[in-house]
């Protein structure tokens, strides 16, 4: 899988990706220090974002996530704020390649 178009073709960043946030979970729970950071949406099926969120802080506190947000209203960001997303760490949908590239690069001090 190539994220934002191959950007990050060249620095070695490995991609595990999957379309719910039970598989999320479960991705992630098999092998939970193998990640540098989650990406999600807020609106996923299955587990919302915010309850991946609340089970991902319980597992690992410290991973740092980026959430892609369609419609980024006031209370969306302050339940995001609320679990421990700062701001930086929201994009809003749809994000472009290169600005996810950019984002996920400041993220991972690529």
């Amino acid at each position: 899988m190539t994220l934002a178009g191959g950007l990050f073709d060249h620095r070695n960043v490995e991609l595990d990706v999957v379309t719910d946030g039970r598989s999320a979970l479960e991705t992630l729970a098999a092998n939970p220090r193998a990640y540098a950071l989650v990406i999600l949406a807020y609106d996923l099926p299955e587990i919302s974002g915010p309850d991946c969120i609340r089970f991902i802080r319980k597992m690992l506190a410290r991973l740092p996530m980026l959430v892609l947000i369609e419609n980024p209203d006031p209370e969306r960001l302050e339940e995001l704020a609320a679990l421990g997303i700062p701001r930086s760490h929201i994009m809003e949908k749809p994000a472009t390649p290169i600005s996810l590239a950019v984002r996920v690069g400041k993220l991972l001090g690529l």
